[in-house]
């Protein structure tokens, strides 16, 4: 694909200049950039199967109004969520619980232009306590879909599946991922 006299400069500074909410992806300028925009096409095409489209297109059938992930790590998942909420017009909630949410990423999360659409428990998954605490956020008529990432032993899923199955809305999902790690050879932890 040609470029303008400018060389990709113009393409360039219509990129930086997107309002929030706008994503836009710089490879480079000049032939790098066209390899690099080749490979990056190639790794979204390959995410059909991938679990965060899956996730995304049960999002959209469901169209709840509260998300609950066990899980929170650094909080990129929870941001993914609440931009899907905003993507679609749909006011709504995720709740993140962790067991550590380390401050850090808690003051990341607190700090992102989502924030208000973001609730932190911090206990474990699986404390009635937290539970308790999750389930206070929940009000009646909420569309709630649950997705369990925390602990994955079969012990700890057993008693989150217990503990939020009665959560989920009819005709929503709860999701207990990563299921299979580790009888797969050419994964992290496999």
């Amino acid at each position: 694909i040609g470029g303008s006299a400018l060389g990709g400069v113009d393409a360039l500074y219509s990129f930086v200049q997107m309002p929030a909410g706008v994503p836009v992806a710089t490879m480079a300028i000049g032939a790098a950039g066209f390899a690099n925009a080749a490979i990056f096409c190639a790794q979204i095409l390959s995410l059909q199967d991938a679990f965060g489209v899956r996730v995304q297109e049960a999002i959209y059938a469901v169209r709840p109004t509260v998300i609950v992930e066990t899980g929170v790590a650094h909080g990129g998942s929870l941001v993914f969520y609440a931009s899907l909420f905003r993507a679609m017009g749909t006011p709504g909630c995720v709740v993140g619980v962790d067991s550590e949410i380390r401050p850090h990423n808690r003051r990341a999360i607190e700090a992102h232009e989502l924030a208000e659409s973001i609730a932190l428990v911090e206990g474990s998954s699986i404390d009635p306590e937290t539970v308790a605490r999750v389930r206070g956020l929940l009000r009646p008529d909420d569309r709630v879909l649950v997705l369990l990432d925390s602990n994955h032993t079969r012990a700890h899923v057993a008693a989150e599946l217990e503990a939020y199955a009665p959560m989920v809305s009819v005709g929503s999902y709860l999701v207990a991922t990563d299921g299979i790690m580790e009888d797969l050879a050419d994964v992290p932890r496999g």
